[in-house]
């Protein structure tokens, strides 16, 4: 199904039957007007809009999470602490907000994100997976331990700490257990690395 902004009704419809819609964006990023469920998007590699958040601890502890076995995406690989597509409608801000609290449980306040990064990718990460999203990227500080985050299982069969040089090992490594995700790392470790030098 291929539906139109305006038809609102159509939308509300479809959401309440659990299908996952999505704005179509074109190649800069701007809605085109149209609707698609998620299978099609990632089908016919049409360009979306996801969101990341990075959650950190006071001791630069890095929340990963590891996705769960079913994940039409990289299943079983560490991950970024927390991510997802926007739907239909939302904006950045909000689906940040919404995919904490769906994911880890997390009730946040537009003013505790702090935005990092707005980037571009295409990959292909299964032969009927295509993946064209630009994806905004957000930071989240908090002195939670690992046992208060309440995981959405459906999504993440795992959590963990890791230091932040112990990430970048990862990274460098190009640890097969681990999402591939280099420019969105990289980010971060700029920015945390800018904090201890202050």
């Amino acid at each position: 199904m291929v539906t139109n902004r305006a038809n609102s009704a159509n939308l509300d419809i479809h959401r309440g039957e659990g299908v996952e819609l999505f704005d179509v964006l074109d190649a800069n990023g701007e809605k085109t007007g149209q609707v698609k469920p998620r299978h099609l998007v990632h089908r016919d590699g049409d360009w979306h809009r996801a969101v990341m958040i990075w959650v950190v601890n006071p001791e630069r502890g890095i929340l990963l999470q590891r996705r769960a076995p079913n994940k039409d995406s990289h299943p079983n690989c560490w991950d970024i602490s927390c991510g997802g597509h926007l739907s239909a409608g939302d904006d950045s801000i909000t689906g940040a907000i919404r995919e904490l609290a769906e994911e880890l449980g997390l009730k946040v306040k537009p003013e505790d994100l702090h935005f990092l990064l707005a980037s571009k990718r295409m990959a292909r990460p299964a032969p009927d997976f295509i993946n064209n999203s630009f994806d905004d990227l957000y930071i989240y500080f908090t002195n939670l331990e690992l046992n208060q985050f309440v995981m959405q299982k459906s999504e993440i069969s795992a959590l963990k700490y890791v230091s932040l040089d112990e990430l970048k090992t990862m990274v460098r490594e190009h640890n097969s257990d681990l999402a591939p995700h280099e420019p969105l790392y990289e980010k971060l470790f700029q920015y945390l690395d800018g904090l201890q030098n202050r």
